[in-house]
């Protein structure tokens, strides 16, 4: 049940970016964010496991990206495009 709700936590995330080598880890009660650019590991952070289920993917996305810019990469580079989306899905049914 619970590698579940990761795997599709995981799945939103990487439909907001598209950032290479972005990798999680499961550690106990801590979810675990890496970047892999090329042949180093990279540790963003982590989320304890109720946090990581609390947020929604664009929420966890910017913790992600906000470690990146620390380590001096313009993350923005990475994020899908979503401007062919209209706010409201609906609207052309009125």
């Amino acid at each position: 049940m619970l590698e579940r709700e990761v795997t599709e936590t995981m799945a939103g995330i990487w439909q907001i970016t598209r950032t290479p080598g972005l990798q999680v880890t499961v550690e106990g009660n801590n979810v675990g964010f890496w970047w892999v650019p090329k042949n180093t590991r990279v540790r963003l952070g982590h989320l304890t496991m109720p946090m990581f289920l609390t947020l929604a993917p664009v929420e966890i996305v910017a913790f992600i990206e906000r470690e990146l810019k620390r380590q001096g990469y313009d993350p923005r580079q990475w994020r899908n495009d979503f401007a062919a989306f209209k706010k409201n899905p609906f609207s052309s049914q009125n």
